[in-house]
C-alpha cells in the first residue's frame, strides 16, 4: 500500500499509524501545463506522497485535510468500512420492512412534536397539512438519515426553515420547479453549470450530480443555493436514489479563485443538512494544486458525513476522468468530454427531463384534492383559525390593516345596521380583490370557502379584537 505521512518527520505517521492516502481523499497526478504546477505536483507524487510546500510551513496538510485525517482516524473498523462502501458503491441496502417503516414514521412524528422551536414547520403544517404529513415525503428524510429518527427530525425541520428563507411562503408547501428559480439560476442551468440524469448512473446504479464551476452565471449566493436545492430535489425523487444515495462530481477545471470563494459562501447555507438526500460520495476535480487552501475551506464547511466521503483529484480534465473511472463513474455518462467541454446533447436531455418532471411535480399533491376544496391557500387569502400561524398569515394581516383603517368609522356608526354595512363593504371590497375566506374541512387536510355570514362575523370579530387592544393600551 501507498502511505501518506504528515509533518516534516517523514519517518513517523500521526500517532505512529500508517494512514492510506485514499483515507484523505487525495489523488495526485503528474501532467501540469506549466512549470509552477509541475513543481507543486511533484511534491505530491514523490515516494511518500508528502506535501512539502513552503507555503504551509512544512506541516503537509491544510486545516481541512487535517480535520478529515483526524476524523478518519477516530472511526472504528465498521464505521470506516461503511465510508469505503459508500464511496465505492458497494454499500448494502437497509431492508425496509413494514415494521421498520411504521416505527420510523411514528418516531419521526414524536420527535417533531417534542421539538420546541419549529416556526417554519408550523407555518407549513398550518398552510398544507396534506403536504407535511405525506408518507412518501417523510420517508425521504428517514432514508437520508439511515432510519435514525432524531437525525431525520433535524433535517426535516431544517428543510422547512431553509426552504422558507430561499423561496418564501408561497412556495413552502409545494415542490420547487425550474420557473421558481431566479433568472441567474436559470441562466446557469442553461449554461450547463449543474446537470444530472436518471438514466446516467455510476457502476453501482447511483444517480450522479455534476457541478461545473466554470459555467456558473450567478449574481447572488442565494440564487446559487436555489439551484443546488432544485437539482438535489430532482435527483432524490426516486425511491432507488433515496436508498442508494447520490454521487456529486464537482468539476473546477477552468474555474477562478472567485468561483471557489463563491462556493464557500454557498456552504454557509448548510443545505446538505437541510435536504433529504444521502450523499454517498463527493469527487472534487482540481486543475491547480494552489487551490488547496481554498478547497480546505470547503472541506471544513461540509457536514462530517459528507466530508468523510469526499475525494479530491488533481490534473487536467482527461487525467481527472481517468481517476473518476476508478470509483465507478463511467466516461460515457460524463456531461463533458476529455477536453472539458460541455456535451450539448447531454445538456439538452437534462433540461428536457427537468421540464417533464416539473409538469408532474406541479400537480403532485393536488391530484386527490376533494371537489370544492383547496390544498394551498394563496398568500392574500384570509384563513379562519386560531393560533400564531393564522395571525401572521399575509391575508389575515391585511384584514387587520383594513379593519384598523376603518375602526373609527365603525365605532362612530349610529346603529347596528350601519356597522353591518361597513362590514359588508369591507367583505365585498376584499372579495373583489380576489381574497377568499377559508376554513379547514372536516378532515383537517384541506381548505374550503365559507359563507358570507361567516365572513361578516370574522370581520366583526376583528373589529372587536382591535377595540380590546385599544382599551388595554389605555389601561397601561
Amino acid at each position: 500500500p501507498v502511505h501518506c505521512f504528515y509533518g516534516s518527520d517523514h519517518s513517523s505517521a500521526v500517532n505512529g499509524d500508517d494512514i492510506p492516502c485514499s483515507f484523505l481523499g487525495i489523488n495526485a497526478i503528474v501532467g501540469a501545463n506549466n512549470k509552477d504546477d509541475r513543481a507543486a505536483k511533484r511534491s505530491w507524487t514523490n515516494g511518500s506522497l508528502v506535501y512539502n510546500s513552503s507555503n504551509d510551513g512544512g506541516h503537509g496538510l491544510t486545516n481541512g485535510e487535517q480535520l478529515l485525517a483526524d476524523e478518519m482516524k477516530s472511526l472504528n473498523f465498521l464505521e470506516r468500512d461503511l465510508v469505503y462502501e459508500d464511496v465505492h458503491g458497494v454499500s448494502a441496502f437497509i431492508e425496509e420492512t413494514p415494521e421498520l417503516i411504521e416505527r420510523g414514521l411514528r418516531e419521526l412524528e414524536e420527535c417533531v412534536k417534542s421539538t420546541r422551536r419549529k416556526e417554519a414547520y408550523e407555518k407549513a403544517a398550518f398552510i398544507s397539512p396534506r403536504y407535511v404529513r405525506d408518507t412518501d415525503f417523510r420517508l425521504r428524510f428517514l432514508r437520508a438519515a439511515r432510519w435514525k429518527s432524531s437525525k431525520a427530525t433535524t433535517i426535516f425541520l431544517k428543510y422547512f426553515k431553509t426552504k422558507l428563507a430561499l423561496f418564501g411562503t408561497e412556495k413552502l408547501v409545494r415542490t420547487i420547479v425550474f420557473e421558481d428559480l431566479a433568472p441567474d439560476s436559470q441562466r446557469s442551468f442553461r449554461n450547463g453549470a449543474h446537470q444530472m440524469n436518471d438514466a446516467s448512473t455510476d457502476s453501482a446504479g447511483r444517480c450522479m450530480i455534476f457541478d461545473i464551476y466554470a459555467k456558473w452565471k450567478y449574481e447572488s449566493i442565494k440564487s446559487h443555493v436555489q439551484s443546488l436545492w432544485y437539482i438535489n430535489e430532482n435527483a432524490n425523487h426516486s425511491i432507488a436514489t433515496q436508498r442508494r444515495g447520490v454521487v456529486v462530481v464537482a468539476i473546477t477545471i477552468g474555474a477562478t479563485a472567485a468561483n471557489f470563494y463563491e462556493s464557500a459562501g454557498v456552504a454557509k447555507w448548510d443545505i446538505l443538512n437541510a435536504l433529504p438526500a444521502r450523499i454517498a460520495g463527493v469527487h472534487f476535480c482540481l486543475e491547480d494544486v494552489r487551490m488547496r487552501p481554498v478547497f480546505s475551506v470547503l472541506l471544513s464547511s461540509m457536514p462530517k458525513e459528507v466530508r468523510l466521503r469526499t475525494k479530491c483529484h488533481f490534473g487536467s480534465a482527461m487525467e481527472c476522468i481517468y481517476q473518476l473511472v476508478v470509483f465507478g463513474i463511467k466516461v460515457g455518462e460524463l456531461p463533458f468530454d476529455m477536453a472539458g467541454d460541455i456535451k450539448q446533447n447531454k445538456l439538452c436531455d437534462f433540461l428536457e427531463a427537468c421540464s417533464i418532471r416539473d409538469a408532474e411535480n406541479a400537480t403532485r399533491y393536488d391530484r386527490d384534492t376533494p371537489e370544492g376544496c383547496i390544498r394551498v391557500p394563496a398568500l392574500h387569502d384570509c384563513l379562519l383559525g386560531r393560533g400564531w400561524s393564522s395571525q401572521i398569515h399575509e391575508g389575515n394581516v391585511r384584514l387587520v390593516e383594513v379593519v384598523e383603517a376603518n375602526k373609527d368609522r365603525h365605532e362612530n356608526a349610529p346603529s347596528r345596521q350601519a356597522k353591518t354595512k361597513i362590514t359588508q363593504a369591507i367583505m365585498e371590497s376584499m372579495q373583489a380583490d380576489g381574497v377568499r375566506f377559508l376554513k379547514r374541512d372536516v378532515t383537517g387536510l384541506w381548505w374550503e370557502p365559507v359563507e358570507n355570514s361567516v365572513i361578516r362575523e370574522k370581520i366583526a370579530q376583528t373589529f372587536r379584537n382591535c377595540r380590546r387592544k385599544k382599551s388595554s393600551k389605555k389601561v397601561m
